[in-house]
């Protein structure tokens, strides 16, 4: 996924309409973080510890992570189909677990 077309992504997100219910506070503050970051091109943490949630800052990380190559960006397809509401089922959380899972093993191999 090119950079652009995950910040399009963010943006349909920060369109839907549960992003907006308090349940979804910590991952819209995360995805407005996110857009911040990926504007800029921001590679480190600074930043993060003003975000309200351990959701949020997650999600942010996700961003800084995507600027370092670190992961191609299907985090936020996920956590898209997860806030529109669409009920996580088995699928969802094992794609979810594979993301992570491939990110974690990069972050290990580049060390």
């Amino acid at each position: 996924m090119l950079k652009t077309e995950l910040q399009r992504k963010i943006k349909l997100i920060l369109k839907l309409e549960n992003i907006n219910k308090e349940v979804n506070a910590g991952a819209k503050q995360g995805l407005e973080k996110a857009l911040e970051i990926l504007e800029s091109n921001q590679r480190d943490l600074s930043g993060l510890d003003e975000l309200d949630t351990t959701q949020a800052k997650a999600i942010a990380k996700f961003a800084i992570d995507f600027n370092n190559l670190q992961h191609n960006g299907e985090f936020f397809v996920s956590l898209s189909e997860s806030i529109e509401g669409k009920i996580p089922n088995e699928k969802f959380y094992k794609k979810l677990w594979k993301i992570m899972d491939e990110q974690n093993r990069n972050n290990h191999g580049n060390k």
